[in-house]
């Protein structure tokens, strides 16, 4: 009986390995999601990382054609730095970035037989607004003001999101 009782008392005294798992670091690191308006004018659907509870990096791509007398495609591709204020699912939201706009304009435009012509164009832009963010993995909603800035001035833009994190 005494051998059992130094066992244990040896097991239990012993140092303990550590864990396999990282710890979880109290926020989701990812999230994706579908954002109307904003940075990608008509919408995008994006892929957002957050380094830490408050600084994120967001990536996303859009892509639609209106067509009237003539087709008229864009493609944007939101790139943004964000910071979140406040601890657990709610932030006030603020961010700056740039979007690479692509236009083309094809077919025959008011009468003229030119073709197609397109080009890149790289707009300044931010964000203000609300996110809603779990601390573990589910929904993500995001609301606020997108405006970008051209050599014309500031357009006030804005734009919501639905999506999930991870």
């Amino acid at each position: 009986m005494k051998g059992i009782i130094v066992v244990l008392v040896m097991f239990a005294a012993a140092p303990r390995p550590a864990a396999f798992a990282q710890p979880s670091p109290g926020y989701t690191p990812n999230g994706v999601y579908f954002e109307a308006l904003g940075q990608g004018l008509l919408y995008s659907v994006n892929f957002d990382h957050r380094f830490t509870e408050n600084i994120a990096v967001r990536v996303g791509f859009s892509h639609f054609t209106i067509g009237f007398i003539s087709d008229v495609t864009i493609s944007t591709i939101p790139l943004m730095v964000e910071y979140l204020f406040g601890t657990g699912n709610h932030h006030l939201e603020i961010g700056a970035g740039a979007v690479p706009i692509y236009g083309r304009i094809s077919g025959d435009l008011f009468g003229s037989s030119e073709g197609t012509t397109g080009a890149w164009v790289v707009v300044a832009t931010a964000t203000v607004g609300y996110r809603y963010q779990p601390a573990g993995e589910g929904f993500l909603f995001r609301i606020g003001l997108t405006p970008f800035f051209m050599n014309a001035g500031a357009q006030l833009f804005g734009g919501a999101s639905i999506g999930y994190a991870f």
